[in-house]
């Protein structure tokens, strides 16, 4: 009985040594864990901050106002990164104002990170617009890439004054009309895209773009436009017209340069026929073109065409991208292949409303057959 009694104090003691050195062991742990230095945190600020910088879309694209993808997101991580982030400049260079958040009231504060640096400015017109406008005003000559959806009244300072690093300029225009304007003090200028009712207001120094894209634009607008675009690389449109029209009477429009014209109509709109006629484009490589463009005025057929406009521009296209097939086809695929062997692309978009008009036009049809066979029912009683 007392040799149990005496082991078990025994035992109770070597428990406690033991805690004792388990406690020991633990503190000496806990303070290697608060010396440690996490291989991020141990970077130089110079290297985190280029990789602050790498977390941005590239321009003209502009990360959110707010959210997790907004340069904001990476000044709630530690006191290191906030103060690493709020000294980068070009991390605050790129923004879009969203017209849902009250953005204005923090606009200052992010225009005045960006020390120098050339600025990526997104706004669209509404209420707020002009506490927005008043912060980038002081800043407009450090815009390199602008983009204005719903150019007003209110938004119009943003390009009214001299813009001497702009390279890319979006102006898109809904509602009310603005008056005539000329951009003026835009020798970088080389990418425009504009709403049809902003190209017939705007006066842009078109001999000097490389890429131009024109939305919902009337075919004699554009080619009143494009008589000036001669150093054009690539040109993107999209036309709307009443009716099947021919787009241009005066003398063929030239484009040296010119490698990629993508053409398009817009849903509802007629046929842009006779296009391919005008144009003059021997650096061409690349087509995209609704097949009822390549109709004409004389009823060639689309072959015709086709042929007549490589031959004319004595281009080496090397992809042809064709869209809004109907479903009725009149030359098979193969057809434009054989005719062109030297494009070594060519593909195909068929219009699915062209379906579904042929899918109604047999509902007709099964409902037609049917009362027919009704009357025979009633004539043969």
């Amino acid at each position: 009985m007392r040799s149990d009694l005496a082991a078990d104090r025994a035992r109770i003691v070597e428990i406690e040594r033991l805690i004792v050195e388990l406690r020991a062991e633990q503190s000496a742990a806990q303070e290697r864990l608060k010396s440690y230095k996490y291989p991020a945190v141990n970077l130089p600020n110079e290297l985190i901050s280029e990789m602050f910088i790498h977390f941005l879309p590239i321009a003209p694209l502009c990360p959110p106002f707010r959210g997790i993808l907004s340069p904001t997101a990476l000044t709630h991580i530690c006191s290191k990164w906030r103060a690493i982030a709020l000294a980068t400049p070009a991390l605050w260079t790129a923004t879009e104002f969203e017209y849902y958040s009250r953005s204005f009231l923090i606009c200052d504060a992010w225009l005045s990170r960006t020390a120098s640096c050339s600025l990526s400015i997104h706004v669209a017109d509404h209420s707020w617009m002009p506490e927005i406008v008043a912060a980038i005003v002081p800043h407009r000559e450090r815009l390199e890439h602008l983009k204005i959806h719903g150019l007003s009244e209110r938004t119009f300072p943003l390009v009214d004054g001299p813009l001497p690093r702009l390279r890319y300029l979006e102006l898109l225009l809904f509602g009310s009309p603005l008056d005539k304007f000329t951009l003026q003090g835009a020798p970088k200028l080389r990418k425009a895209v504009l709403s049809s009712n902003i190209a017939l207001r705007v006066t842009l120094p078109w001999g000097q773009l490389t890429s131009l894209t024109l939305y919902s634009i009337e075919p004699s607008k554009w080619a009143s436009i494009l008589q000036h675009t001669t150093r054009l690389v690539d040109c993107n449109q999209s036309f709307w017209v009443m009716s099947d029209t021919h787009p241009h009477t005066g003398p063929n429009i030239v484009l040296p340069s010119l490698e990629v014209l993508l053409l398009r109509s817009d849903p509802e709109s007629g046929a842009v026929t006779g296009l391919l006629a005008t144009l003059v484009v021997p650096a061409l490589l690349r087509l995209e073109i609704p097949e009822s463009f390549l109709a004409s005025d004389i009823g060639s057929n689309h072959l015709d065409s086709l042929t007549s406009f490589i031959s004319t521009s004595d281009c080496k296209i090397q992809e042809i991208h064709m869209t809004k097939r109907p479903s009725r086809l009149r030359f098979p695929e193969s057809e434009y292949r054989a005719a062109f062997p030297s494009v070594p692309k060519f593909s195909f978009d068929y219009d699915e409303s062209d379906n579904d008009e042929d899918e109604c036009n047999d509902d007709d049809d099964e409902s037609d057959d049917g009362g027919d066979e009704s009357d025979d029912d009633g004539n043969s009683d």
